[in-house]
């Protein structure tokens, strides 16, 4: 299809004020003709084009800067948005790119662009084009704005990574030193001058836009950590250190280059027409009945006329399912093609031959009687599906009681997203949310809630189906029967649900012959759609206000009780330590409370050891996980979601100071809960004295300077959660003013029945994570290793001891395998996922803190088994019921309590069930229900 077919097609779309068919026009235009999507194709990297592009928020017009060289293709492209776009103020940001390079002393060009969009626009264009030159030559000039510093330690220290852990003084001493020498950014207008120079260097034609997309591995190094001109300038640096070596692309071929390409190298289809022709040349067929012993409990019922070549594909992905409870029901259309006998003679299938064109609203009304399983599955033919789709339907509706219908990702042929469902607005038109987008995109992570999902695959219960008669057929032949139908199971009560976890490849728009038929049927059903559901459509939103992402806009999100958004380092999996069991917990209890959560993360070091999102996904949970996300991001973030969450939820201080710093001013009247994990200021207070196993004194603690720097931030939340009984009491007392404080501590779920007897275990286990150097766990190693071990080993103790933990410092690492090499009862078993297979046939657990702050989680798997605890009286303290744990205050007594639980049957039984009452005191959730009923109250 040509430009202007398509621009006709587009002028259609206009006049039916069908906004959406527009946009995915325009967006299959550019996709099809952007040389970078070329490009990409020829290096074998499909993943990339325009799509691609806007999912990692990079401006849409910047990039069809970067690929369009024809003005007149530009001035189109302003037509089109003229035409869409209503607000002049969006028009005009929306199209700055585009108008300032259009212009560009075209006088021909202006003229096309004032008939556009008036004088005014394109006068305030020219004026801001000018005002971009002037500043560019200033700094050219390398002229300073005047607002500037020659010297800013934060940038200094920013851009020198080298330099980091420098204090203040002595970064100003290197740069006056080396820095001015060695020509190092050390302010905004060293930063400008740096670029400048670099800029100069590079070829007269480089381009950073274009450099980044061509070289999509320097993405993860630079897009996720740097911002703004620290990111154009890592660009430049690694293209004169290296990619200019290394014979990199930087730039879009021309127009002229791109006609001497032989297009069909660029094709990533695959070639329907020669496998179909390849099956039936073969012996091969294709089994789908059910056994004859086994009642089928998912009906796919699929409509066909024509194109057995995407047919195949479909029957193939069904072939492939790992759960076979399911039948496939074929209606044929009367197609016309003279291979029909032949294919159906190779499909082991129910099949009906038609033998007039049905359609596919009344094909399906049809096809549905001859169903013998209870949930009815309608399929496009030129649909593929993933090979657990019939595990996750029959998964799904066995757990949703309420569920009415289901629908899944559904994904264009190129793997980017045609929707999770859809919208619906007031004008009757609709929209498939996340179209256009990248599958991983965040906002498309989590089930949810939505007005319908599409005909190309739509499950149902059977009953429902028939109880309500089924597809209106006043919608026939086709469209919006699929909008209609959701509606009315709605208004029973019932959910509309479209989960990600469930794939379809859909080739839309595959089974008619032209792309314009589909819109026609659009147009006429739309109307009677409109008419039948008035009173519907009045309580929708109008297309104008709804954008990606947005999910303010979206009204089904008021069914759930509260919406929270939760900031913490990483995702909440408990075999982190650190924290991060308590704040799946935290997350847990309020999904059981009908709550929708936005779990951001902020740290990349632990997330790629874990598939907890998954767990969460695979349990249908309403959350949605959003990795990596630099503060500077979480705004950006939230700019999309005015007034959207009722509650924040930011863990941990250092990321409640970057709260203060970056995206408070974004969360309009959300309560701010700072949930402090623990006073990490107890650790700075022990540190000035000599380390101990002794209690603090608590009286001194509160009233000293780390304290009250401590709870100096705490004034920033409307209410605060800790991990402890004593922190929160220590709080209330010590602090001026004190906000609401409730304690939120460790849970305890699903308590064994039985745990194993004395006699049948063995060995002791110290458990702990040491992110760093310098931490509680590495001090206990520390301990343990030259001083608690040793003084078993010399007391005739030879039975086993196990260190576990993830030990991410390789210096501490080394000390625990090589005291392991001298003693070798002792055993360093690394970071295991299930250290509770360990800990519940032990006998004995230590836990030999000097510093510590909250309660560890690690204690909370041997309590729940009722392995005996022996710990500091610093630990014992910090648990308010402080005769749970066998308590030490210096190293002999530690060892000595060991020995004695070790190889005392009743002395252990005693530990034993001290440990257990733990459990049942200080990690019962109903502890902790004043605090979440706050919540949604």
């Amino acid at each position: 299809m040509d430009f202007s077919e398509r621009l006709r097609l587009i002028d259609a779309a206009i006049a039916i004020k069908n906004h959406q068919e527009v946009i995915d026009l325009c967006n299959e235009y550019f996709e099809k003709s952007n040389y970078s999507l070329l490009l990409a194709e020829k290096r074998g990297d499909a993943r990339f084009n325009l799509k691609q592009y806007e999912e990692a928020s990079i401006d849409f017009h910047n990039v069809l800067e970067a690929g369009i060289q024809d003005n007149q293709t530009r001035i189109k492209l302003c037509l089109i948005n003229s035409k869409v776009i209503a607000d002049q103020e969006v028009l005009y940001k929306e199209n700055y790119p585009l108008l300032r390079d259009s212009l560009n002393g075209d006088l021909s060009a202006k003229q096309s662009l004032v008939a556009i969009f008036g004088d005014e626009l394109i006068a305030r264009v020219e004026h801001q084009a000018q005002q971009e030159l002037l500043t560019q030559d200033k700094q050219d000039a390398d002229v300073d704005d005047g607002s500037d510093i020659e010297f800013d330690v934060v940038m200094y220290r920013k851009f020198n990574p080298d330099l980091r852990g420098m204090t203040d003084q002595d970064l100003l001493m290197h740069y006056k030193k080396a820095g001015i020498f060695e020509k190092r950014v050390a302010s905004k207008s060293s930063l400008r001058i740096r670029l400048n120079l670099l800029t100069k260097q590079a070829p007269q034609d480089f381009s950073v836009n274009s450099y980044k997309l061509l070289n999509p591995d320097l993405y993860k190094n630079f897009e996720n950590i740097y911002f703004g001109p620290k990111k154009q300038l890592m660009y430049l640096e690694h293209y004169l250190n290296a990619g200019r070596r290394e014979k990199r692309e930087y730039q879009f071929p021309r127009k002229y280059e791109l006609e001497q390409l032989d297009k069909n190298q660029f094709s990533n289809q695959f070639n329907y027409a020669k496998n179909l022709n390849q099956f039936l040349a073969s012996q091969r067929k294709i089994h789908l009945a059910p056994s004859m012993f086994t009642k089928p409990i998912v009906s796919f019922v699929v409509p066909v006329y024509g194109r057995f070549d995407l047919l195949l594909n479909l029957l193939f992905s069904l072939e492939s399912q790992i759960d076979q409870r399911f039948e496939v029901i074929l209606h044929d259309n009367a197609s016309p093609e003279s291979i029909k006998e032949q294919f159906y003679s190779k499909v082991n299938a129910k099949i009906t031959l038609g033998e007039e064109n049905l359609h596919y609203l009344r094909a399906c009304n049809l096809a549905s009687e001859q169903a013998r399983g209870s949930i009815l599955v309608f399929l496009n033919s030129d649909v593929e599906l993933a090979n657990d789709t019939v595990g996750c339907l029959i998964d799904s509706f066995e757990k949703q009681k309420n569920l009415g219908v289901l629908g899944g990702l559904v994904l264009h042929k190129d793997q980017f997203v045609q929707e999770l469902g859809g919208l619906i607005f007031a004008d009757g038109s609709n929209k498939g949310i996340g179209r256009g987008f990248g599958q991983e995109a965040f906002w498309l992570s989590f089930p949810r809630k939505v007005d319908y999902v599409s005909g190309c695959f739509l499950a149902t219960s059977k009953d429902l189906f028939v109880n309500l008669a089924k597809f209106d057929e006043h919608f026939l032949p086709a469209y919006y029967e699929d909008l209609d139908y959701c509606i009315r199971v709605a208004a029973k009560g019932l959910d509309v649900i479209a989960d990600p976890a469930i794939k379809i490849t859909h080739h839309e728009f595959g089974s008619q012959k032209k792309v314009n038929e589909g819109l026609s049927l659009q147009v006429k059903n739309r109307k009677q759609f409109v008419t039948k559901h008035r009173e519907y459509l009045k309580k929708k939103l109008i297309v104008e206000e709804y954008r990606e992402s947005q999910l303010a806009g979206v009204s089904n999100f008021d069914a759930y009780a509260k919406k929270i958004l939760y900031i913490d380092d990483a995702l909440p999996d408990p075999k982190f330590g650190s924290g991060f069991g308590r704040a799946k917990d935290i997350i847990d209890t309020l999904l059981s409370l009908n709550c929708f959560i936005t779990h951001i993360s902020t740290a990349i070091t632990k997330n790629n050891n874990t598939h907890i999102d998954d767990v969460y996904r695979a349990q249908d949970s309403a959350i949605e996980f959003i990795k990596f996300c630099k503060f500077e991001q979480i705004a950006s973030v939230l700019a999309h979601r005015p007034h959207f969450y009722d509650f924040v939820i930011i863990s941990r201080k250092h990321n409640m100071e970057y709260f203060l710093s970056y995206f408070k001013n974004f969360l309009g009247e959300a309560t701010v809960i700072f949930d402090v994990e623990a006073l990490f200021s107890v650790r700075d207070f022990i540190g000035k004295s000599e380390l101990s196993f002794k209690e603090i004194d608590y009286d001194a603690y509160k009233k000293s300077a780390e304290f009250l720097s401590e709870v100096e931030i705490f004034k920033y939340a409307d209410v605060i959660w800790f991990a402890s009984q004593l922190e929160k009491l220590i709080y209330e007392k010590g602090a001026d003013n004190p906000k609401p404080a409730f304690e939120v501590g460790h849970s305890a779920h699903d308590l064994p029945t039985k745990t194993q007897a004395f006699e049948l275990r063995q060995g002791m286990v110290f458990l702990g994570g040491i992110p760093e150097k310098i931490s509680p766990n590495a001090d206990a190693i520390d301990l343990l290793i030259k001083e608690i071990i040793p003084g078993l080993r010399k007391s005739g103790m030879n039975e086993p001891f196990y260190i576990m933990g993830n030990i991410e410092v390789p210096e501490v690492e080394e000390k625990i395998k090589a005291y392991c090499a001298l003693d070798p009862h002792t055993h360093y078993l690394g970071f295991i996922d299930s250290p509770e297979e360990v800990i519940q046939k032990s006998r004995v657990f230590v836990a030999p803190s000097r510093i510590a702050a909250g309660i560890p989680h690690k204690l909370t798997i041997p309590a729940m088994h009722g392995v005996p605890i022996v710990t500091s009286g610093l630990i014992s303290q910090q648990v308010f019921t402080k005769d749970c744990f066998k308590s030490s205050n210096s190293v002999d007594e530690f060892i000595v309590n060991i020995e004695t639980i070790y190889r005392d049957r009743s002395e252990w039984q005693a530990a034993s069930q001290q440990s257990s009452a733990y459990v049942r005191q200080e990690l019962n959730p109903k502890n902790y229900e004043a605090a979440f009923l706050s919540l949604i109250k």
